[in-house]
């Protein structure tokens, strides 16, 4: 996983939007071309564009000239954690200006996810141990 850190650093250079899923090894960005959702493979580091057919590898983007990449707020790439943040800092300011029935929901919304954060990462966990 040693070109992690080249792909991760080369979006964050340019300000291309990304989503890093560790336990997948994949990196979503928008396409350079289209803005499309297009999927990195770590270690190989390649990639295809199903929608223009643009492809490569590491490589090719580190060559493509940076004035080519589509604007970052042209399309953003659906990040659960970043969304997650969002709606609660979101349901937070909803709470300060209302009273407490708000603040109940808001721990029984939390209580309903962490569970279905725990129920999915024990499924995860049984289908690897399963392919082993």
């Amino acid at each position: 996983m040693k070109n992690k850190y080249a792909v991760l650093s080369f979006l964050k250079q340019n300000n291309i939007h990304y989503y890093f899923d560790q336990d997948e090894s994949k990196v979503t960005f928008p396409c350079i071309r289209c803005a499309s959702n297009i999927c990195l493979e770590l270690p190989s580091t390649k990639w295809k564009c199903e929608s223009c057919t643009e492809n490569g590898n590491l490589i090719t983007l580190l060559q493509m000239p940076t004035n080519s990449f589509v604007k970052k707020d042209v399309r953003k790439v659906y990040h659960p954690v970043e969304e997650r943040r969002a709606i609660k800092q979101k349901i937070k300011q909803v709470i300060e200006t209302e009273d407490t029935k708000y603040r109940k929901l808001f721990e029984k919304i939390e209580t309903l996810l962490t569970y279905y954060e725990n129920k999915t990462d024990e499924q995860d966990n049984s289908q690897k141990n399963d392919i082993v």
